[in-house]
């Protein structure tokens, strides 16, 4: 059998487990709701989309498939990455968007704070700052999981072959 297929199906194990426990914790469902703009999820779902090319390329054990897809699995590794500090940024934005002109207008406007409005502003502080994390978390994890397999495929092929 493959090595390279054999390690890249441990990895592949550990990662369904994981899933399988964060599941079962709820943490999925957490992350729905944490997350507004649902960038994390894109970001799996790139994933996922990954793992099955690097799944292809260990099942082929072909030269020209690794040497064609190789790019594209490092950049969407990057991309990942880069959808995680999109999500970052718009998770501030969220956080820092008219709460502070609200909170000015409740200390400037009267001897009486509008609990409400002061209540509401702390829910936007929290929904942006429940974006900005999971969505940089899951693009680390993410991009450093799809990293670890095309360490596992690369280390694992026979260059010296493919060069003759």
């Amino acid at each position: 059998m493959n090595e390279i297929l054999v390690r890249w199906w441990i990895q592949i194990v550990f990662v369904i487990f994981g899933a399988t426990i964060f599941g079962y914790m709820g943490w999925w469902t957490a992350l729905w709701e944490a997350d507004q703009t649902k960038i994390s999820f894109l970001i799996i779902s790139i994933f996922v989309f990954i793992t099955g090319l690097c799944g292809y390329i260990c099942v082929r054990n072909d030269d020209d498939i690794l040497i064609k897809n190789t790019n594209y699995i490092w950049f969407a590794s990057e991309a990942m990455l880069t959808l995680g500090m999109i999500g970052t940024v718009a998770g501030f934005m969220f956080l820092f968007g008219d709460s502070f002109s609200v909170l000015t207008e409740i200390l400037k406007g009267s001897e009486t704070i509008d609990t409400n409005a002061l209540l509401n502003i702390i829910v936007d502080f929290t929904n942006g700052i429940g974006i900005a994390l999971t969505t940089t978390l899951t693009g680390l994890v993410c991009s450093l999981l799809t990293k670890l397999q095309m360490v596992i495929i690369e280390n694992g092929w026979n260059y010296d072959e493919v060069q003759e």
